[in-house]
């Protein structure tokens, strides 16, 4: 059986996606907008709906990052995710 992550990465695969993501790097410059390199780059969700393709999203939506700021900026969401579950705040009481 096929997780929703595995066929969230095959959907990356797709030409439509493949120019989307190059689109977006082209408008931020092929670098990061956090740190500035241009080495190792990805583009970035800033948040996900369900039943939306990942070439569907916004442009205000879509942000190019390096490995390192986007594994930083996944790794603090997570983190967030997890204090706001211990804490059961979510929405407007959800920690900053």
């Amino acid at each position: 059986m096929v997780t929703r992550k595995e066929l969230y990465y095959e959907t990356l695969k797709d030409p439509l996606w493949r120019q989307r993501r190059d689109d977006v790097m082209y408008r931020d410059a092929y670098s990061c907008t956090t740190c500035g390199t241009t080495k190792h780059l990805q583009v970035h969700h800033q948040y996900y709906e369900d039943n939306k393709l990942p070439w569907e999203y916004p442009d205000d939506c879509l942000v190019t990052l390096c490995e390192t700021c986007h594994g930083l900026l996944h790794e603090k969401n997570d983190m967030r995710k997890d204090i706001e579950m211990e804490r059961g705040c979510y929405g407007k009481n959800a920690v900053a």
